[in-house]
């Protein structure tokens, strides 16, 4: 049993560090969809004149293009990261299970195992967090596109 916990523990470990990385992946896509959005809006802006009009449609269409290509990259990386923290997750209900068991065959006298238990129930808590996060970027990433888009149409009807 003690083996299985170290290999937990590892494992753990490992899954943990790729969450981190492809959190840090999300986090880098979502900035430099807003880069290259606000670039984008003010290139529509700055070169929309009453002399020089662009059509309302190439706006809309390049907008929305490069969002969804954005938004593929994004939900790429999500998805592995959903996958990552339910692995996590699997591991520290298994960590949890393999504790409870081992204190049962101590009769209940590990002092640390409400400790341990805590600590493995806060990591799951943890991923729930972390999931909720992730959705919020994603809904400000909707939000963003649509008040980008909302923005180039009125500064392209300004032109008019």
């Amino acid at each position: 049993m003690d083996r299985n916990s170290e290999a937990l523990s590892a494992a753990a470990i490992d899954e943990e560090a790729r969450v981190c990385e492809l959190e840090s992946k999300v986090h880098n896509i979502a900035l430099g969809y807003l880069i290259w959005e606000r670039c984008f809006f003010f290139a529509v802006s700055h070169n929309s004149s009453s002399h020089n009009c662009v059509p309302l449609w190439m706006v809309v269409g390049l907008s929305l293009s490069c969002s969804a290509l954005y938004f593929l990259m994004l939900l790429e990386n999500v998805s592995m990261m959903f996958r990552s923290l339910n692995t996590l997750n699997m591991i520290l209900r298994e960590r949890t299970l393999i504790l409870e068991a081992r204190n049962e065959e101590d009769g209940g006298l590990e002092l640390n195992y409400g400790f341990q238990v805590r600590e493995l129930n806060n990591g799951r808590f943890r991923i729930g967090e972390r999931k909720v996060y992730i959705y919020a970027i994603a809904c400000a990433l909707v939000a963003v596109t649509a008040f980008e888009v909302c923005a180039c149409k009125y500064s392209v009807s300004l032109c008019k």
